[in-house]
């Protein structure tokens, strides 16, 4: 089993949450045994989209393209989403481990629709056409034979975008790519807390619940590091993407013009 070199991105964990998951075990121990910030500042737009491609390229959106997370389509009822790696201005980490000859993998990673510098890639893009479906944009976009194997195992897993039902699959396939050694290189993308910040709020149960969840995942890469022998000689990085406001009302003036 070779090292590892592993970033988890927790959707919307920021460091108000920070407190809560130092009450967690697996958390706590990831914080006791490696360097770490609870201030760290997102980006503007403090968005999804334009955050993951911060972390990925080193960039600030201005620099690297990714603005938003949609698309300025005023004609369709639904825009499309930054979803192609084409759309980045500049090389990502995951173009640089490709050229260092090591064996790539995104899961739900977002902005990585066609990128040929990633070996097993799962995007994250929709069906946002009439004739479309997930399995098949996702096959489109990335890994087909990876996917068509993932589907397989872990498809009754999954509810649609619900949650905890996708990062449960999500997590199962970084668990299937870590025990089977497919990749060296592994970036993942977990949206539990957005999608109940999203729905609930900021101080609702399910949050705490969702940040419990997330321990539990990480407990289980821990876990299977050490069980490995490799621990200590991989890398692994849990981080944020944005923090979180609640608001009874939102005003988009966009559409005033």
């Amino acid at each position: 089993m070779k090292k590892k070199f592993i970033i988890l991105s927790f959707d919307a964990v920021g460091n108000k949450d920070f407190i809560n998951l130092l009450k967690l075990p697996n958390f706590k121990e990831l914080k006791v045994n490696s360097s770490y910030s609870n201030n760290v500042e997102s980006v503007y737009p403090s968005l999804t989209y334009p955050a993951h491609t911060s972390i990925a390229t080193g960039k600030l959106p201005i620099n690297h393209g990714i603005i938003n997370n949609i698309l300025i389509q005023p004609e369709r009822k639904n825009p499309d989403w930054f979803w192609y790696k084409k759309q980045i201005n500049g090389s990502t980490i995951y173009d640089i481990a490709k050229e260092k000859g090591l064996k790539t993998c995104t899961l739900l990673w977002p902005v990585t629709g066609k990128s040929k510098s990633i070996d097993l890639n799962l995007p994250e893009i929709f069906p946002n056409r009439k004739w479309q479906n997930q399995i098949m944009v996702s096959a489109l976009n990335g890994s087909p034979l990876f996917q068509a194997k993932i589907e397989k195992l872990y498809s009754h897993l999954r509810k649609g975008y619900e949650q905890p039902y996708l990062d449960n699959f999500t997590f199962n396939t970084l668990m299937y790519v870590l025990k089977n050694d497919l990749a060296d290189f592994i970036m993942v993308h977990f949206t539990d807390t957005d999608t109940h910040k999203h729905i609930f709020g900021t101080k609702s149960n399910h949050i705490s619940q969702s940040l419990k969840r997330h321990d539990k995942r990480l407990g289980e890469i821990i876990s299977f590091l050490k069980e490995n022998n490799i621990y200590d000689s991989s890398t692994l990085i849990a981080l944020g993407d944005h923090s979180f406001k609640d608001a009874e009302y939102v005003i988009k003036l966009n559409n005033l013009f």
